[in-house]
């Protein structure tokens, strides 16, 4: 004959499970209340003691010459990534031997680039303080623009080269043109029997002023097209967008947050233990 079944409703079951944790919780309060507050004490110690960690991304603009990239953004990325590049910087910032500094591993191991916007390529990196990080940005902007220097260099020579050249040509077209001002000025004061040839000499002064004012014109419009090549909007160097607000963040050592988590963890462990180890698993086998 089977037996009746019996229906236990949700609070009822609910309150017995509790009843049943707190059973098996019980006998070793002692314990859940102890490790957990070691444990969390300990994590913190140990978190204080840890080096920090500082972390931070910069927005580097690569350098143009007459708006026309020097290199690419794809070509600055991958050459920031690249092991030759990492080495150099660790160099110039006085730590070549990497493989045996905690430091120039961290720096090694976290810096690397990717392109952000059309003219800027996103660095980021991590260092064990935030001088070491702004100095990381600031070498990699110093070894882009000494990369880009045999391209930039013999470019903007040439063009200052023209621009001398332009110079000195409008300071003698100015010259001539105060010099036939001042002839014309003197030949209207002298009077002149022949009015056929006072006017052809009248004639024939306009026509070098009119054309020593267009070569004047001509050499001034070339001298601004290539000074405007060389304009600050057209022409400048690789640098840090708003390098004095890169605000590196530490990422660690955290010790609240460690200690929370490593207590919270211990806490859990401890529970589980005590319910694995609690009298009520036990099945006692009644003999029939």
């Amino acid at each position: 004959m089977n037996e009746p079944q019996v229906f236990v409703s949700n609070e009822q079951y609910l309150s017995g499970l509790l009843t049943t944790l707190l059973q098996a919780l019980r006998p070793r309060k002692l314990l859940l209340i102890l490790l957990p507050i070691t444990a969390t004490l300990l994590a913190y110690g140990v978190s204080r003691l840890l080096p920090p960690v500082f972390e931070a991304q910069a927005s580097i603009r690569i350098g143009r010459i007459d708006g026309a990239e020097q290199i690419s953004l794809q070509t600055a990325s991958v050459r920031v990534n690249t092991v030759s590049f990492k080495q150099r910087v660790l160099r110039a910032m006085e730590m070549p031997n990497y493989e045996e500094n905690r430091q120039a591993q961290l720096i090694f191991w976290t810096l690397s680039a990717r392109p952000e916007t059309s003219d800027t390529i996103a660095v980021s990196v991590q260092a064990s303080s935030v001088e070491q990080v702004r100095q990381v940005f600031d070498t990699i902007v110093q070894l882009l623009n000494a990369d880009q220097k045999w391209v930039t260099e013999p470019l903007i020579a040439d063009i200052n080269e023209q621009i001398v050249g332009l110079d000195t040509t409008i300071a003698e077209l100015t010259r001539a043109r105060d010099s036939l001002t001042a002839l014309g000025k003197s030949m209207a004061e002298v009077q002149s029997h022949d009015a056929a040839s006072a006017a052809f000499r009248s004639v024939w002064l306009f026509d070098l002023l009119a054309r020593n004012e267009q070569r004047l014109d001509a050499a001034k419009n070339q001298r601004h097209d290539l000074a405007t090549r060389l304009g600050s909007w057209r022409t400048y160097q690789t640098a840090t967008v708003d390098a004095a607000f890169i605000l590196p963040k530490q990422i660690a050592p955290r010790p609240f947050r460690t200690a929370i988590l490593i207590g919270g963890l211990t806490f859990l462990a401890c529970v589980l233990f005590a319910v694995w180890r609690s009298p009520t698993r036990r099945i006692r086998q009644v003999p029939v």
